[in-house]
């Protein structure tokens, strides 16, 4: 009977939080336990609590394995700062938002090439910038990064072109800017009805 009152208490509390507040992580879950574990991952996440967060993130990965929960508790051990923990839980992981945090544990842990080929892994061999952008996972943002990598590796040319059409897919996205800055590129022409 205890289990249960503390079951329906955490229900009616995750049924309070504030949904629009909560980083979008996306598991899709099966029960309302699976739901309260996930809302209270997200809270905790929203606050810093990132041990707590994990925590719970393991219990949801326990009740439902899958990408989706895989990819809360990576964010999670992410989150926390542990980059490496969440590098290895993500080997093998196939879904566009896990491949976008597997390649930013990559950039973190100095993976340049690896991160690299997580990026590409649906891009067609020698595909122009703009080309990339329509395969690689989350849009301008992956884009972005694919210019950071091409920094790192003294790749200046496609660096400037993956900020440049970062640019053009999100013209808020003031990193490529600052990017095109560094290799002394000016930024694209988006327009007059560009931000």
């Amino acid at each position: 009977r205890g289990q249960a009152m503390a079951a329906g208490g955490a229900t009616r509390m995750a049924a309070n939080l504030d949904a629009a507040a909560m980083p979008p992580l996306d598991a899709t879950p099966g029960s309302g336990f699976q739901a309260t574990l996930l809302a209270w991952t997200q809270q905790s996440l929203q606050v810093h609590l990132y041990a707590n967060a994990t925590f719970l993130a393991e219990r949801l990965h326990a009740q439902a394995p899958s990408e989706a929960s895989l990819h809360v508790l990576a964010t999670c051990h992410f989150s926390a700062g542990a980059k490496q923990r969440a590098y290895r839980l993500l080997q093998g992981c196939a879904s566009p938002q896990n491949r976008y945090l597997l390649a930013m544990c990559c950039l973190d842990l100095g993976h340049v090439s690896e991160a690299e080929r997580v990026l590409l892994a649906d891009a067609p061999l020698d595909a122009d910038a703009a080309t990339v952008a329509s395969c690689v996972p989350h849009g301008a943002s992956g884009v972005y990064i694919l210019g950071v990598l091409c920094m790192r590796s003294q790749r200046r040319t496609q660096a400037g072109a993956y900020f440049a059409e970062a640019i053009k897919l999100n013209p808020f996205l003031w990193s490529a800017y600052e990017g095109l800055c560094q290799l002394g590129i000016p930024p694209p022409d988006l327009g007059e009805g560009a931000a």
